[in-house]
C-alpha cells in the first residue's frame, strides 16, 4: 500500500479487551418478492408496510422520524424525506437503516420521486422561494436547484420528457423540462384547492386537492377529464400493481383505493394510520447478508509526535462514491493518559487535504449529528465526506493539538454499506509500545456466512527509522479466548498465508489466516513486540476469498 495505511472500529472495552478495530463484512443482494404498500405517517414519525390487499405487515416498519412526508421504494430500498430535519434517509425494505443522512441540508423537503435513477425532491424553503433539487440514490448532488424558485412545491410527477409540480399556495400544477428545469407551462392546471399529491399514468395526471377533498383527472396537456370526491384531505397518490389508484386521506387516517375513472373499490383499504402523507408501492427485497466487504473500522494506540502519530488508510473499490465518517477519539476513552485534544485530517492519495477538524462541533456539526454517531466529547474530532471509489486510496491522520500525546482511537464508519463500493485493504501504522500501549484492533463479522481473513503484523520491512524488529500477533474472540497467535509467519500456516498472495515480505513479520464465524461475532487482534520491544508497526486486515 506504499504510504497509505488503514483503520478499524472501536467497540466497548468490555467486549474487545480494550478499544477496538471493528470490521463489518456484508453485501446485500436483493431477492424480490411480492409488491407491498408503504405509507409515511406524519404524526407519529413512522413508515408502515401493508400488502396490496390492505393486510398489515408492519405498522411501524421504520420509526424515529420527525415529520416524514414523501416516500420512494426502489431496488430493495426505501427513501424518506423528513421535513423537520431537512434530510433524506435510506433504509432497506426490511426497515434496516442504511443512513439517516443520505442527503442533508435540505429546506423543508416534502415530495420525493425517482426518475431515471435519480431522486427528485421538493423543498418548501420559505414559501415563494421553494425549489426542486436532484440527487443520486447514493446521496451525491446532481442539481441543488433544478427549479430554483417555486411557490410552496409539494409533489412531483413525470412522463418521458416533462416534470409536473404541484404548488400548494398558488393552487396550480406547473410543467417543466425534465433535464433542464426550464419552464414549459407555468400554470398548466390552475384553480386547484391546495393541491398536494400528483401522479402521471398513461398520459393522464391525477391531482389531489387536499382542501376540496377531491382527486381531479387531467390530460398531460392540461385538459380537464373529471373529478373524484369523497376524500378527507387527500395527500399522496400511488399506482397499485393492478393499475388502481391508492390515495392517502390525511385527516381520516386511511388509504382508499379507486379505479382510474374514480370508482371506489375500497375506501378503507388501510386504516389506523397517523396523518398519512406519502405512499409508494414496490417489490420487497429480503436482504441476505453475507461476508464480503470491510466497513466500520478503528484502532487504538498511543499517539506520539513526529513520525509516531497515528496514521490510518483505506482503499475504496467499486464504482459508486461512498459516504463515510472518520472520527478521532481521545478524552472520552476510559483509559489513563488519553489524548486530550485529538486533531484529525483526511487526505487523498496525492496528499491533498480533503477535510480537517479539531473539535467536531466547530464545522459540519449538523452532518455529523445526522449520522447518529457524533463523538461524545466536544474536543474530539470528526469529518463526514463522500469519497470517490474506483480503487481510490485515502489517509486519516490523528495527532494531538499543540503536540499533545496520549492514547487515541481513529475510526472510519461506512455510512452507505449498500452502494456499489466497499472498504478494502485496511491497515494502521503507529508507534507500538508495551503494556496498555500495544496496538489493539477488533473486528465484527456481520452476516450469515463465515468470513475468511488474513491479519498481518508488519515491522521490519517498513522503510522507517524506529521500526519494530519482531512483531507478535494474537487473534482473540469476544470473550478473550485465544484463537490463534503467530510470531514469525513461516513457522505456522505458511502454505495458507502464501496462498493468499499477500504474505509478509520479511520472515520476522507475523500473519494469521482464519475463517471467522459471522452473526455479529466480534474478534480482537493484538500487535506487540517480541520480548516487549517497541517500534513503529502496521496491523492490516484483508478479507480474502
Amino acid at each position: 500500500m506504499g504510504k497509505t495505511w488503514t483503520i478499524t472500529v472501536e467497540l466497548s472495552k468490555r467486549r474487545f479487551i480494550g478499544a477496538v478495530l471493528a470490521i463489518l463484512l456484508w453485501i446485500i443482494p436483493a431477492k424480490a418478492r411480492a409488491d407491498n404498500i408503504f405509507v409515511t405517517n406524519n404524526e407519529n414519525g413512522t413508515v408502515g408496510e401493508y400488502t396490496t390487499s390492505g393486510a398489515t405487515v408492519n405498522p411501524a416498519l421504520i420509526t424515529g422520524l420527525s415529520a416524514p412526508s414523501g416516500i420512494v421504494v426502489s431496488d430493495g430500498y426505501i427513501y424518506v424525506p423528513d421535513f423537520d430535519t431537512g434530510t433524506i434517509a435510506k433504509y432497506t425494505t426490511e426497515g434496516t437503516l442504511v443512513t439517516a443522512s443520505l442527503v442533508t441540508g435540505l429546506a423543508g423537503p416534502v415530495g420525493l420521486r425517482l426518475f431515471q435513477g435519480n431522486l427528485y425532491v421538493t423543498e418548501q424553503v420559505d414559501g415563494m422561494n421553494g425549489r426542486v433539487s436532484v440527487y443520486t440514490t447514493s446521496g451525491a448532488t446532481v442539481n441543488a436547484a433544478l427549479i430554483p424558485r417555486f411557490p410552496v412545491p409539494v409533489d412531483l410527477a413525470f412522463d418521458d420528457t416533462f416534470l409536473y409540480v404541484t404548488s400548494l399556495s398558488a393552487g396550480r400544477v406547473s410543467k417543466f423540462d425534465c433535464s433542464t428545469g426550464a419552464t414549459v407551462v407555468a400554470s398548466l392546471i390552475g384553480g386547484q384547492s391546495a393541491p398536494r399529491g400528483i401522479l402521471q399514468h398513461d398520459g393522464f395526471l391525477y391531482v389531489a386537492n387536499s382542501t376540496g377533498g377531491s382527486v381531479r383527472k387531467y390530460t398531460t396537456s392540461g385538459s380537464f377529464i373529471g373529478s373524484f370526491t369523497g376524500f378527507n384531505n387527500p395527500s399522496g397518490i400511488a399506482l397499485s400493481p393492478s393499475g388502481t389508484l391508492l390515495i392517502t386521506n390525511f385527516a381520516a387516517d386511511r388509504v382508499s383505493e379507486h379505479t382510474t375513472s374514480g370508482t371506489p373499490i375500497n375506501t378503507s383499504l388501510i386504516t389506523g394510520l397517523s396523518n398519512p402523507v406519502g405512499i409508494a408501492v414496490g417489490p420487497v427485497a429480503t436482504p441476505t447478508p453475507s461476508a464480503g466487504a470491510l466497513g466500520n473500522i478503528s484502532t487504538r494506540l498511543r499517539v506520539e509526535t513526529g513520525d509516531n502519530i497515528l496514521i490510518a488508510g483505506f482503499i475504496l473499490t467499486g464504482s459508486q462514491p461512498k459516504k463515510v465518517i472518520a472520527r478521532g477519539i481521545g478524552p472520552s476513552l476510559p483509559v489513563q493518559d488519553a489524548l486530550a485534544n485529538p486533531i484529525l485530517e483526511l487526505r487523498d492519495a496525492a496528499g491533498t487535504l480533503l477535510g480537517f477538524n479539531n473539535n467536531w462541533k466547530d464545522n459540519q456539526r449538523t452532518e455529523i449529528e445526522m449520522t447518529t454517531i457524533p463523538p461524545t466529547n466536544d474536543l474530539e474530532s470528526a469529518i463526514v465526506a463522500t469519497l470517490p471509489a474506483n480503487k481510490s486510496s485515502y489517509t486519516a491522520i490523528l495527532r494531538g493539538a499543540g503536540g499533545g500525546t496520549g492514547t487515541g482511537v481513529v475510526e472510519l464508519y461506512d455510512l452507505e454499506r449498500t452502494v456499489d463500493s466497499t472498504l478494502a485493504n485496511l491497515s494502521t501504522r503507529g508507534y507500538v509500545q508495551t503494556g496498555n500501549d500495544v496496538l489493539i484492533a477488533g473486528t465484527i463479522v456481520v452476516g450469515s456466512s463465515p468470513r475468511r481473513v488474513i491479519v498481518r503484523a508488519i515491522g521490519p520491512s517498513l522503510d522507517l527509522p524506529d521500526k519494530m524488529q519482531d512483531p507478535n500477533l494474537e487473534l482473540r474472540d469476544a470473550n478473550g479466548a485465544l484463537l490463534r497467535e503467530n510470531d514469525n509467519w513461516r513457522t505456522d500456516q505458511e502454505a495458507d498465508i502464501i496462498a493468499t498472495t499477500i504474505a509478509p515480505s520479511h520472515d520476522l513479520e507475523a500473519a494469521i489466516v482464519a475463517t471467522l464465524p459471522a452473526q455479529n461475532a466480534s474478534y480482537t487482534a493484538i500487535l506487540r513486540g517480541a520480548q516487549n520491544t517497541v517500534g513503529i508497526a502496521v496491523v492490516e486486515v484483508f478479507a480474502i476469498n
